[in-house]
């Protein structure tokens, strides 16, 4: 049946969308409860498949005690990414080592995620906090959503268990949180982004100095040098050459950002939609989209 109109309802809230899902309410959901996905697994129009997308933190490195790249190295090597793809998101997420996601042609992430216990709480002594003591109240922000804060609570409660570090959780509507990142106004903020376009650039760039969408407060000339030299490459395998060596900076040696995991794109789809195809960036034309009529 060839489509006249396409109606696309304002839900926030994935409960809401995944119950009006259930009772015939809507065809197509691009996001489901994570709480509820061992039940949802098992429905038959549930989908989940490869998206370049990456799920992660930021510190907020103008802020002691995250303008020691020691104590941001140290939350970073305290949290095991596996436990959480395993234990709460469930839906095929993989643990990230890196920012730019597995997918991208041409490219691969020299990066692995790393759980090291005993080189963290070093890191952390080295900072001038043995086993956690003397550091300052912190707090990690995020939007609210119930899937959020089951990561944040496993992740303060890694940071407790292996640095011996209380961190506070802080959650807000999404304009406060846009607010409250946009002006450096936390220490740790939860963090996503998709691709928008099928390339390295589009994960790397943004923490150059004074990028829009950097909201850190790190600089480094260096790493700006090799995000600039990679604009200007011709030769297509030294440019993923320098990407990697700029990503090695950002998630292994400076450490502005804590990566956790790779998104995968997960949702319900009436089998009755046709014309709908996976893909690495989500992109659905509508106008090639159908309906069968059921028999």
């Amino acid at each position: 049946m060839k489509l006249t109109r396409i109606v696309a309802l304002t839900i926030d809230d994935n409960d809401v969308a995944y119950t009006k899902y259930l009772n015939g309410e809507v065809d197509w959901i691009r996001a489901v409860p994570t709480p509820k996905i061992d039940e949802i697994k098992k429905h038959p129009d549930f989908f989940a498949f490869p998206y370049l997308g990456t799920y992660f933190y930021r510190f907020n490195v103008t802020r002691k005690p995250f303008d020691d790249v020691r104590v941001r190295r140290a939350f970073l090597l305290a949290v095991d990414r596996e436990v959480i793809c395993r234990d709460i998101t469930k839906a095929g997420e993989t643990p990230s080592g890196g920012h730019v996601p597995p997918g991208i042609p041409g490219y691969t992430t020299t990066l692995r995620p790393t759980f090291d216990r005993g080189e963290a709480r070093r890191l952390l002594s080295d900072a001038g906090f043995p086993d956690g003591k003397g550091f300052p109240k912190v707090d990690l922000l995020y939007n609210t959503s119930e899937s959020h804060k089951q990561i944040a609570e496993a992740v303060v409660q890694m940071w407790k268990e292996n640095l011996g570090v209380t961190v506070g959780l802080y959650n807000t509507e999404w304009k406060v949180y846009l607010d409250e990142v946009d002006h450096l106004n936390y220490q740790v903020a939860r963090a996503g982004w998709i691709a928008d376009y099928a390339d390295p650039k589009t994960f790397l760039d943004m923490f150059v100095t004074g990028g829009g969408n950097n909201n850190t407060g790190w600089s480094l000339p260096a790493y700006d040098e090799r995000i600039g030299k990679a604009d200007r490459e011709s030769d297509p395998k030294h440019r993923m050459e320098l990407f990697q060596e700029a990503e090695r900076i950002l998630c292994a040696e400076e450490v502005p950002i804590l990566p956790i995991y790779y998104y995968v794109n997960k949702g319900m789809l009436r089998p009755t939609v046709q014309g709908w195809y996976p893909n690495a960036l989500d992109h659905h034309p509508f106008q090639y989209l159908w309906l069968s009529v059921e028999e």
